[in-house]
């Protein structure tokens, strides 16, 4: 039976389940990186109860990568602040779903530093016009970040339009575990999967 893993936000397989239980024992991966084998009708997390339920002879190629995959299930230890902020612009319009902590400041730092990089170069150069454009650019993409933090600490984004509530609100530790707005993108909580948990993965004794 083959697997199939999302590491770093790429596809990864098709490998054993030998395969995956080494990477498991070497830390390349963990019970929140999402998996897929043979007869699952989609992506689930290594530490999920349900990972082997629901199997069907009619899945027999992997699903499509799942738009969160890359919010929680890889080790943070993957991601670098470069990723952080690419990733805000890839999400560039989109408003659903929640932001860490980490991803909105690091957006935030990465941006500050570009903006005052580009800002100094084109003064030096004499086009300052280009850095008002990298910030028109940049404005979608900080707004919806800073909707998905709201999100993360279970908030409309319109509390953003509150000055100090809106500042307050981007420090503050997001829910754990799912709350309306979308499922925790640190995978913690009662009812997510993580480490705290204590869930292995359960792999079929057929496979």
């Amino acid at each position: 039976m083959n697997w199939y893993l999302i590491i770093n936000n790429k596809q990864v397989g098709p490998m054993s389940e030998t395969d995956v239980q080494d990477r498991l024992k070497r830390g390349e991966i963990n019970p929140q990186t999402f998996a897929w084998t043979e007869g699952l009708p989609g992506w689930a997390m290594l530490g999920s109860p349900q990972l082997m339920a629901g199997k069907s002879p009619q899945y027999m190629t992997p699903p499509a990568l799942p738009i969160n995959g890359m919010a929680s299930n890889e080790p943070s230890g993957n991601r670098n602040i470069l990723d952080y902020y690419l990733g805000a612009f890839k999400k560039y319009a989109t408003f659903a779903g929640r932001a860490r902590r980490s991803e909105y400041w690091y957006f935030s730092l990465m941006n500050m530093i570009v903006s005052f990089a580009i800002g100094f170069v084109m003064a030096f150069v004499g086009v300052p016009a280009l850095s008002g454009l990298y910030s028109l650019f940049a404005f979608l993409p900080a707004i919806a970040v800073s909707v998905r933090r709201a999100h993360d600490v279970n908030r409309s984004g319109w509390f953003l339009l509150i000055p100090i509530y809106g500042i307050i609100m981007m420090f503050m530790k997001g829910t754990e575990g799912p709350n309306k707005f979308g499922d925790d993108p640190k995978g913690s909580g009662p009812n997510n999967n993580q480490h705290n948990n204590k869930v292995e993965p359960q792999f079929s004794k057929a496979a």
